[in-house]
């Protein structure tokens, strides 16, 4: 993983369980690794995720995904990772799937709106300030 003028990017290795039948990547399997790429990036910009340490947390509201190009069995990808929009409790980051070394063809795209959710209530909670500073910063730096 690598933090770059562009954004932030994580690595991921197409590995055996990660394939359908087809031989190519399982779609379910893209959100996952946005997932995975979320947590990297949280930890890149000092907002790690430490279970137990807060009464909130960020879960998915919805979430969209375009698959574009195929990826297979071994291949490298790189998943980038942009703020694309941060409100009072939720933000939304966009994710850019690539083959590792290449920036085009685009293999999957996808965007994933957060909400913070108290977890005592389940209902939506305002982001906590340390994290939204640092999102938006993060947005600003990738304008």
């Amino acid at each position: 993983m690598t933090q770059d003028p562009d954004g932030f990017t994580f690595s991921v290795s197409v590995r055996m369980a990660d394939v359908d039948a087809a031989g190519v990547v399982f779609n379910a399997h893209y959100l996952g690794w946005c997932d995975d790429a979320r947590f990297a990036f949280l930890a890149a910009i000092g907002q790690p995720f430490v279970p137990g340490r807060s009464t909130s947390l960020a879960m998915v509201r919805h979430a969209e995904l375009d698959w574009l190009v195929p990826l297979h069995l071994f291949d490298n990808a790189e998943i980038s990772v942009l703020v694309d929009r941060v409100g009072g409790t939720s933000y939304t980051l966009r994710y850019d799937i690539c083959r590792a070394g290449e920036s085009e063809p685009v293999r999957a795209s996808a965007r994933v709106t957060y909400v913070e959710v108290d977890l005592g209530t389940g209902r939506p909670a305002p982001l906590p300030e340390e994290l939204r500073s640092a999102l938006l910063t993060a947005a600003a730096r990738c304008a």
